[in-house]
């Protein structure tokens, strides 16, 4: 699902991609995995951030470059992981750059209970889904104003 203000952070990042010349990069725009940007990484006109590892990849932004290092990569060293793992393991080796959005705009609909998972089938769609995870993204995004 996307955010409502989803168009608006999606072109500030585009501009901040085009104006800091990123290269060979994926930006998760998402908090499917509740982490986040600490505060006391914040900077002022900044929405992007460099990080050591990807959170998941239910939406990203990648570019044509890193795009042409994952397959490089896949054809090279094969894939033995899941996709998220992969790309920190590209991030490792210094193909790609992981970067996270400062604000999240899209959620996975299975996380917030609002669709069922075709992978967890254990985890059905209900309110006491929804209002748990909420909660945890509350938590985790207070805890990461003390950062």
């Amino acid at each position: 699902f996307l955010r409502k203000k989803f168009n608006v952070v999606l072109a500030a990042a585009m501009a901040e991609i085009q104006r800091d010349g990123l290269k060979s990069f994926i930006v998760s725009i998402e908090d499917s995995l509740p982490r986040y940007v600490k505060r006391s990484e914040y900077q002022k006109d900044k929405l992007i951030y460099l990080q050591k590892t990807g959170r998941t990849t239910g939406a990203y932004i990648v570019d044509l470059s890193a795009a042409k290092s994952f397959l490089q990569e896949a054809r090279t060293h094969k894939m033995h992981h899941p996709i998220d793992w992969f790309h920190n393991s590209c991030a490792d080796k210094k193909v790609i750059n992981i970067y996270w959005l400062k604000y999240s705009i899209a959620i996975q609909g299975s996380l917030t209970g609002q669709i069922g998972s075709i992978i967890a089938t254990h985890k059905k769609p209900s309110v006491l889904r929804t209002i748990s995870f909420q909660l945890q993204r509350y938590y985790k995004k207070l805890l990461y104003q003390f950062r």
